[in-house]
């Protein structure tokens, strides 16, 4: 047993690293290749999905002005699921992909349903308040 959590640990430092590892590639202007660590990452089926659907989060993020909205919500609808724990930060990103495509009543649909949801995280009610009151205006 202690063999077998060594080897998780350390395939679990090897992928933080990972991750951890487009944002210097951002930092240092390698901006086309942080999306790319993204991608090996979500793809690799060595990767604990956990950490494969962090990278999809953070992917979906990266890509909101880039990349077509329609292929960042496909990406993320199987995190919109009631039972991911990635749901709230993929509706999150899937509303800000409605409002980019003009989907501006789907997109309040989903920032209400997110500040609505008493599982939401804090951090992602208030931007959906505050993205919400915005569209108001």
């Amino acid at each position: 047993i202690l063999e077998s959590m060594k080897e998780n640990q350390v395939r679990s430092y090897s992928t933080l690293t990972k991750l951890i590892n487009p944002t210097i590639l951002n930092s240092s202007g390698k901006s086309g290749e942080k999306l790319g660590s993204y991608e090996e990452i979500m793809q690799n089926d060595s990767v604990e999905p956990t950490f494969r659907d962090l990278a999809l989060i953070l992917w979906g993020y990266d890509n909101l002005s880039r990349s077509q909205p329609s292929k960042i919500a496909t990406k993320l609808s199987r995190l919109n699921d009631s039972s991911s724990p990635w749901r709230h930060s993929a509706r999150e990103i899937i509303a800000l992909t409605e409002k980019r495509t003009g989907n501006i009543k789907k997109a309040r649909s989903i920032f209400k349903g997110l500040i609505d949801d008493v599982t939401t995280p804090n951090g992602i009610r208030s931007r959906a308040s505050e993205i919400l009151s915005l569209m108001k205006n």
